[in-house]
Parts: C-alpha cells; sequence; structure tokens
C-alpha cells in the first residue's frame, strides 16, 4: 500500500516541474491534474509567498501563461474550455465535479461541498492585479485560455465558491493560473 502512495505522490511532484505525461481524461480531452508550477520570469506565487505555489501553482500574465506549460501539453484555447464546459453540462455540474474537496470555503467561511469526481482537483488559487493586489484565494480559481479576445484582453475560465463555472474576460497584464491541456 504505501508503495502506491509513493508513486502517486512521484507523479504529482514530476508533473509539478513539467516531466510527466500522466493526465485526467474528460470526454476526449486530457487535462494536466494540477495548476502549472513552471516558473517563467516575471511569474508570481499568491502574495508572493513560496508556500502558496505548492499548493495553488504559479500565477501568470497571458503572455507569460503561454510558456507555462511542459513539451507535449498546451495553454488550452477559449473553444477548448467550452469543449471541457460542454462535456460536463451545466456551470453549477461542471464546478462541483472539477472542484477540489478540501480547501473551498464561501463568503461566510463555511465549507464548500464538492465531487472532483474526475480528479480536476480545481483549488480556489486567486488571482493578481494592477500588479500588486491579490484576491480571491480560497473563494475563486481563475484559469488562462489561450484565445485572446481584444488587444489587451484574453478570455479565462472561473470557478466560485458557489459552484458557479463560467467564462470571463481579464486584462492581459493580470496574474491567473493555468491549467494545461495535452496535445
Amino acid at each position: 500500500m504505501s508503495k502506491i502512495k509513493f508513486v502517486i505522490a512521484a507523479v504529482a511532484v514530476t508533473f509539478a516541474i513539467g516531466y510527466s505525461a500522466d493526465g485526467v481524461k474528460i470526454g476526449e480531452q486530457v487535462w494536466a491534474p494540477k495548476n502549472s508550477d513552471i516558473k517563467v520570469k516575471g511569474s508570481t506565487c499568491y502574495n508572493d509567498d513560496a508556500e502558496m505555489c505548492k499548493k495553488y501553482g504559479r500565477l501568470y500574465t497571458w503572455k507569460q501563461a503561454k510558456k507555462a506549460c511542459p513539451k507535449g501539453w498546451h495553454l488550452p484555447t477559449d473553444d477548448e474550455w467550452k469543449t471541457l464546459k460542454s462535456t460536463l453540462g451545466n456551470p453549477s455540474k461542471a464546478a462541483t465535479e472539477l472542484t477540489a474537496k478540501e480547501g473551498w470555503n464561501d463568503y461566510k467561511g463555511k465549507k464548500v461541498v464538492a465531487s472532483d469526481i474526475y480528479g480536476w482537483s480545481a483549488l480556489p488559487g486567486g488571482m493578481k492585479m494592477n500588479k500588486d493586489k491579490f484576491y480571491d484565494v480560497g473563494k475563486a480559481g481563475y484559469w488562462w485560455s489561450a484565445t485572446e479576445y481584444a488587444e489587451d484582453t484574453a478570455p479565462n475560465w472561473k470557478i466560485e465558491n458557489d459552484n458557479s463555472a463560467f467564462i470571463e474576460y481579464n486584462h492581459e497584464e493580470s496574474f491567473l493560473s493555468v491549467r494545461c491541456l495535452k496535445n
């Protein structure tokens, strides 16, 4: 039994630094099992705290995000995020089935119930805006799309602590998480 636990831990560690080919299959897509933690110049951890990177992965601007996936993986496009959403069904179901079982609280501090049936393990890593302000850790997760929407705006997938999942738009200089998709 302990040998199995060690192998699972080794896969998680190797993916975090970009070497594992394992992933989470949802429909026809294979997603990374956790947020990227690949160091890209200028990327950061929530509150500039390295311990936060261990839990939530790094935060990237949109341009940095395009360099944050290991070989054989890529930053998903808006259409690929929409495919994930349509595979799962309605936004509430998508959020519940992708959200990690631990680590989420509502705005009153109450634990959010989630199933994480696919092992996607979405965590509320928050975001950084305006070059110095961090927001929403513990309450929302934001993941970049590779698709540019306007000159300085790109779509991102967002899961909130009320079990909703949707696409929104952020300035490309905001810092969000990256979830890689297998090529």
